[in-house]
C-alpha cells in the first residue's frame, strides 16, 4: 500500500486472503458503512441492518478456507448483504401479516438494487478521500456527513459558521477534483447527504 493512499480493492482482498494481522479489521472498516446503507434501503431498519452486516462479516470470516475463490471481494459482500437482507424482509412478510417495512422497496427489481448498491460503493469511495482532506476539513465533512449544519458544526468545533462554509467549499472543491469518471454523480451523491447552511 502506498503511503497516505487508501489500500486498493486487490490489494486489501489478497491481504484479507493472506490471512495477514489487520486484514479483517480493514475489510470491516473498508465495507461496513456501505453494506449497512445498502441492508438498510432493502430492510427499512437500523437495527436488523447492523446485524445483517455483522452476520455477513461474520459469514465472510468463518468462510476463510472458500476466499480464495473471491475475485471481488465488494461485490461478493454486496450480494451476501442483498441475500441477507432479501431473506429478512421475506421472513418479516410471512411473521407479518400487515403491511410489510419493505412494501415500498421492490426487492426483486435487479435494477433498483444494482442502483443502491452503486450509490453505496460511492459513499465508501467519498469517505475514503475524505479521510485525505486537511484535518480541518476533514472534520466538517464528516459532521456534514452526520447530518449538521454549519451553524451546529461551528459550535461543536469552536469555530465561526462563515470559517465553516469555507472550509465545506475548499473540501468540496478539493474533492470534486478527485472524482472518478462518473464523478458527477458523486458529487451528486455528496451534495444530496449535507445540509445546506
Amino acid at each position: 500500500m502506498r503511503p497516505n493512499q487508501p489500500e486498493s480493492q486487490d490489494e486489501l482482498l489478497l491481504s484479507f486472503q493472506r490471512n495477514e494481522p489487520g486484514a479483517n479489521r480493514r475489510v470491516f472498516d473498508c465495507y461496513y458503512n456501505s453494506l449497512f446503507y445498502f441492508a438498510l434501503k432493502i430492510t427499512g431498519s437500523r437495527e436488523d441492518s447492523q446485524d445483517i452486516v455483522q452476520d455477513v462479516f461474520i459469514k465472510l470470516i468463518e468462510g476463510r478456507p472458500g476466499v480464495d475463490d473471491i475475485e471481488n471481494l465488494g461485490g461478493f459482500l454486496f450480494t451476501m448483504t442483498r441475500n441477507a437482507a432479501v431473506n429478512y424482509v421475506q421472513r418479516y412478510k410471512k411473521k407479518h401479516s400487515a403491511r410489510s417495512i419493505s412494501d415500498d422497496i421492490p426487492i426483486h427489481d435487479e435494477n433498483i438494487l444494482e442502483k443502491e448498491m452503486y450509490r453505496a460503493w460511492l459513499l465508501r469511495e467519498m469517505h475514503k478521500e475524505i479521510e485525505l482532506l486537511p484535518v480541518e476539513e476533514r472534520a466538517v465533512m464528516k459532521l456534514l456527513l452526520k447530518r449538521k449544519s454549519p451553524a451546529e458544526i461551528a459550535v461543536l468545533l469552536g469555530r465561526s459558521p462563515q470559517t465553516v462554509r469555507n472550509q465545506k467549499t475548499s473540501a468540496i472543491n478539493k474533492l470534486k477534483g478527485r472524482l472518478p469518471k462518473d464523478g458527477f454523480l458523486w458529487i451528486l451523491l455528496l451534495l444530496s447527504i449535507i445540509k445546506d447552511g
